[in-house]
């Protein structure tokens, strides 16, 4: 990846979607809210904001793609699953800004710097927090946590897995409408934008796609966790939008639910491929690429997984020049 100095126009964050609540009939009570400070009572009744999603945007003096990537986080993660790898390598957000794009990582609703909201007052359950065994195996790294035994071939950087899980953070299963209309406001705050989403965030992104088509230019899904609902969905407004899915390995390994996904997924892209919705669809190990996890935007190859979609992207007619 090139080192040449990046020239930035503008960077900064916003905060899209949410709205009021108010909370009522709590009782107060009392705390400390500074260390040697004298107790006093606290009201936990009042107004709150909520629902809101947390942006990040780089722009570049000259960006080489037609349209902003905004960058759609998975499950118990937060927009710094882009960043820097756990073992310190530039993540694909760092590759895409060095190809000419304009970024929008989201932190999505109840994640990160979007903050999170009380429960059951305004989030209707509790939180779900994933243990390291649940991650281990869940996301392919191999069959046995307690052992750290590891697929063959694995990508993922195994050996910086305990720095990985400092950044996951706690998920509702309540909480998709909130996070639909989240990015729904992001899309048309942004206009045109190309989705590059990962895990949860695919199917989450997937029903705004369907929903304001004409404010997506392409969708790219990394390893999608579900799909959506096409319904009573006129599958044809998608005609002009390109799809990318892109599979790792060992899909059939492990946790029972990949299968499921997978199928569910594919029975999905097979309607949008009858309604003459173009879909690309590729299964990294059937082109010679072998090992990767679902967590692949953090594999060893992250770079190559990006530089396929980097082609694909130009081939789509998405960039001002040819990759």
């Amino acid at each position: 990846m090139s080192n040449a100095t990046l020239h930035i126009r503008n960077l900064g964050s916003f905060f899209v979607g949410g709205q009021e609540y108010e909370i009522s009939g709590q009782p107060t009570f009392e705390t400390t809210i500074a260390k040697g400070c004298t107790p006093s009572r606290l009201d936990p009744n009042g107004q709150f904001e909520a629902g809101q999603m947390y942006v990040q945007f780089i722009e570049l003096e000259q960006p080489q793609a037609r349209w902003p990537l905004v960058f759609v986080h998975g499950g118990g993660m937060t927009g710094a699953c882009w960043e820097t790898t756990p073992d310190g390598r530039p993540g694909m957000h760092h590759y895409f800004l060095r190809h000419g794009h304009n970024t929008y990582v989201c932190d999505g609703v109840e994640r990160g710097r979007a903050s999170w909201a009380q429960y059951p007052h305004i989030y209707a359950g509790q939180p779900q927090f994933r243990t390291k065994q649940q991650a281990w195996e869940s996301f392919r790294f191999g069959p046995n946590y307690p052992t750290r035994e590891v697929w063959p071939g694995q990508q993922f950087p195994v050996e910086a897995f305990d720095i990985f899980m400092k950044q996951a953070v706690p998920r509702w299963t309540c909480n998709d409408a909130l996070a639909e209309a989240a990015y729904a406001a992001l899309l048309a705050k942004l206009g045109k934008s190309v989705i590059l989403a990962h895990s949860q965030g695919c199917g989450q992104i997937l029903n705004v796609v369907q929903q304001h088509p004409e404010r997506v230019a392409a969708v790219i899904l990394l390893e999608p966790s579900g799909a959506p609902d096409t319904a009573g969905v006129d599958l044809t407004q998608l005609r002009d939008i390109p799809f990318l899915v892109i599979w790792g390995d060992n899909l059939d390994a492990g946790e029972t639910w990949w299968p499921e996904f997978y199928r569910n997924v594919t029975a999905w892209a097979g309607k949008l491929s009858q309604a003459n919705v173009p879909v690309t669809w590729l299964e990294l190990p059937k082109l010679g690429i072998h090992g990767n996890s679902h967590i692949l935007i953090m594999d060893r190859n992250a770079d190559d997984i990006a530089a396929l979609i980097q082609n694909w992207m130009s081939q789509q007619g998405l960039l001002h020049f040819t990759a």
